[in-house]
């Protein structure tokens, strides 16, 4: 179900060129992240962004602590992003197969 507007999660687009779509579900969020450039991800992973929204938004504390422990770790920007993309990815095949 797609979230208001309210809670989608907007990505910060000063910084890009690149037209980022805002999140309205961990659906939408899985399928825009790996379009979204590092520098943008990096930013938010950095100042726990994601991490709140899928917490405070999703109620998705498994996930969200996936998400902190990623933020923690000291990747290469790619690896990074690589290893944010697969947790989420994989909780919602996770939470798919509960359905």
């Amino acid at each position: 179900m797609p979230l208001p507007v309210s809670k989608q999660f907007h990505f910060d687009r000063s910084q890009s060129v690149v037209e980022i779509p805002n999140a309205s579900s961990m659906y939408d969020f899985m399928r825009i992240l790996p379009a979204v450039p590092s520098d943008i991800l990096d930013y938010h992973l950095a100042r726990g962004d994601f991490e709140s929204w899928v917490r405070s938004t999703l109620h998705d504390e498994d996930l969200a602590r996936r998400i902190h422990k990623i933020a923690n770790r000291h990747l290469e920007k790619n690896q990074l992003n690589q290893a944010l993309v697969d947790a989420v990815s994989s909780r919602y095949s996770e939470l798919e197969l509960l359905i």
